[in-house]
């Protein structure tokens, strides 16, 4: 897990820094954003929390993933293709991603995430998330599934 903080940038969370007195602008995040690419470049996937960040490090870690080329990019950029800026990229392509997720061509793909994470209320451990899906699924086999399989029967 890393932080990313206006002074050191992109860092491990166990690393102890000195207290700071900076906040994060939108010059300081340009400046950061290849530092930040470099380390999330090497990685399969980045998955950022916004968790009430300033929007000056959501939009630093959108300039950094912007930075990190991949196939599918390398493609556009032969072709002379320039992107279109965010979101109408992303909508353009969209099912183009999907398609290339479906046939396991992963490395035309992005591997960074982040635009729900406002969205999330609470941190779960991988073992919390999938006890409550395979709780919430036997409440549907359970529970309801029964119930509208009776009701759909009994309506014919």
């Amino acid at each position: 897990m890393f932080i990313l903080s206006s002074q050191y940038g992109l860092i491990p969370s166990e690393k102890e820094i000195a207290a700071y007195d900076m906040i994060m602008t939108e010059e300081r995040a340009r400046e950061l954003a290849p530092q930040v690419a470099q380390i999330i470049s090497g990685f399969d996937w980045a998955i950022y929390y916004r968790t009430g960040a300033r929007e000056t490090y959501v939009n630093c870690i959108r300039q950094a993933a912007r930075l990190i080329n991949n196939k599918l990019m390398e493609l556009g950029d032969k072709a002379g293709i320039s992107p279109l800026p965010y979101p109408l990229q992303g909508l353009l392509i969209a099912d183009i991603q999907e398609g290339l997720r479906k046939v396991g061509l992963t490395d035309y793909l992005s591997g960074y995430a982040g635009q729900i994470c406002g969205m999330i209320t609470e941190l779960k451990s991988a073992k919390q998330v999938v006890d409550e899906i395979v709780e919430g699924a036997l409440k549907i086999l359970k529970e309801t599934l029964p119930t509208e399989v009776i009701t759909g029967s009994m309506a014919e």
